[in-house]
């Protein structure tokens, strides 16, 4: 959310993929926690099984939220 800090991003869930087939299309759904009300970037980090508080792990894939 462009109106939060950028430390304390909206937690958008755990995601357990497995993909059927190797290059599989994936949909990803994104369960926020908190209301988001203005969207900016959607990020995916690779972090332990079962999730963590503050995100640690390596940054995967950022996309604009733009319109």
């Amino acid at each position: 959310d462009k109106d939060r800090d950028a430390k304390h991003p909206v937690d958008g869930g755990v995601i357990d993929y497995r993909p059927a087939s190797p290059g599989a299309e994936v949909i990803v759904p994104i369960r926020a926690a908190l209301d988001c009300p203005s969207p900016d970037v959607f990020a995916l980090t690779l972090e332990r099984a079962g999730g963590v508080v503050v995100s640690e792990g390596p940054l995967l894939v950022a996309a604009s939220a733009a319109k």
